[in-house]
């Protein structure tokens, strides 16, 4: 059996969080008209922002509490 490493089980936890978000119809943006694609064509692509946004997110944090160890 393949090991299974902690990268990819939050991989899989962050595209599990964002089509969770993208049915139910939430959006990274405050108002969906700020959206560049107010018409997505498909769910996917609310989906991959959606993803792209929450890896951002956890990103910036990361860097903050490492930041306030240093200090």
């Amino acid at each position: 059996m393949e090991q299974i490493t902690k990268s990819a089980i939050n991989e899989r936890a962050v595209n599990i969080a964002a089509r969770i978000m993208q049915a139910a119809g939430l959006c990274r943006f405050d108002n969906p008209m700020k959206c560049r694609k107010t018409w997505p064509t498909s769910p996917w692509e609310c989906t991959e922002c959606i993803k792209r946004w929450l890896l951002g997110k956890a990103k910036k944090e990361l860097e903050l509490k490492q930041e306030a160890k240093r200090q």
